[in-house]
């Protein structure tokens, strides 16, 4: 797999879940849109979600559109400030909200859509009631990152060029880096453990594999740079090919 294929993959798997149920920089609308433009980027671009804050120019809060206030247009086209909620009764909150405080204040006010605020009352996100709910009842069924996502690990190999497949990797929210290679206890993989720590430095964990004897553990844990995690066993996969020889 390409380094941009794989890059890509981590992207899409890390995103499937967003704890604190948080969308950062939610798609909005303009007041002065007319309602077949929106749904014409709905077929467009196949949105499945039914809730926008409108925004003047500057990315200011005007209102907010939800599926409530679309489901009674027939026959008609009227401009979007004509069907929103204006924004004296819109329910927001700062950009210090974390999930938790989110849930009191949905749960309190019994809005299912929260728009997210900086002190200029520019949209910067936005909380959704089902996220919200969702996370705070199944948030310890997941292995995740410090952002919320979900925690993901990538391979790497041994050549210079994987440098740059790492950094393609981190840049996505890779949070684990897995050096793999048949003979885990060699030269070029310390090098490579060294590489990385100069790079990203504790910013990513590093797992070395793979190895099979106490003396290639204590050689890669020997040194100023030094993995992680150790990955034992030669070939312990059925699809290996390393013991097929």
């Amino acid at each position: 797999m390409d380094a941009d294929r794989q890059a890509n993959m981590v992207n899409w798997v890390r995103r499937k879940i967003h704890y604190g149920g948080m969308i950062d920089n939610p798609i909005t609308i303009r007041p002065d849109d007319r309602f077949s433009s929106l749904q014409k980027n709905f077929v467009e671009h196949g949105w499945t979600f039914t809730s926008f804050p409108v925004v003047d120019e500057n990315n200011k809060l005007l209102g907010l559109l939800t599926r409530d206030d679309m489901d009674f247009v027939e026959g008609k086209n009227p401009l979007i400030k004509e069907l929103m909620k204006k924004r004296d009764i819109v329910v927001t909150c700062n950009q210090d909200t974390d999930s938790e405080r989110a849930y009191q204040i949905m749960l309190e006010t019994r809005v299912k859509k929260l728009p997210m605020v900086d002190k200029d009352d520019r949209v910067i996100g936005m909380y959704v009631w089902g996220d919200v709910k969702n996370d705070h009842r199944t948030r310890d069924s997941f292995s995740l990152d410090s952002e919320g996502h979900f925690l993901v690990g990538a391979a790497i190999g041994l050549g210079a060029d994987d440098i740059n497949r790492a950094e393609l990797l981190v840049n996505v929210g890779c949070k684990v880096l897995v050096i793999d290679c048949s003979h885990g206890a060699c030269k070029p993989a310390k090098l490579q453990i060294e590489a990385l720590r100069k790079k990203f430095g504790e910013k990513v964990d590093i797992i070395v594999g793979n190895i099979a004897s106490y003396e290639s553990a204590v050689y890669l844990l020997e040194g100023e740079y030094i993995p992680d995690a150790l990955k034992v066993g030669i070939g312990p996969g059925s699809i290996c090919t390393t013991r097929r020889y």
